[in-house]
């Protein structure tokens, strides 16, 4: 399943083609800017240790604003080109990875 633009949550059944490197950050501590890169639509991103928030709308989330995601769970987002999220940990030691992609 997946978020697309609209916030509506829709299944994802086509293929991923990775574009770009995997990332792995764990300096959440201040928010952090994900941009997509050029040709990509979604974002597979997993949350490992911590929970975490984020924003679709540019301003950058708080530990306690923003759409949390939860330790443990992966989420697959459609974007739009160019588009970016900004992402903080809740609480101290928060891991992500993420993978940009087409589909």
């Amino acid at each position: 399943m997946a978020i697309n633009p609209q916030g509506k949550v829709e299944v994802i059944d086509a293929p991923f083609a990775v574009v770009g490197a995997h990332v792995r950050n764990a300096t959440l501590s201040s928010a952090v800017t994900l941009t997509s890169p050029t040709g990509a639509n979604t974002l597979w991103i997993t949350v490992e240790t911590q929970n975490v928030r984020m924003r679709l709308d540019g301003t950058a989330p708080t530990a306690t604003t923003g759409l949390l995601l939860y330790a443990g769970q992966t989420y697959i987002l459609a974007m739009s080109a160019g588009q970016s999220i900004k992402v903080i940990e809740e609480a101290a030691s928060a891991v992500i990875n993420y993978q940009w992609g087409v589909r």
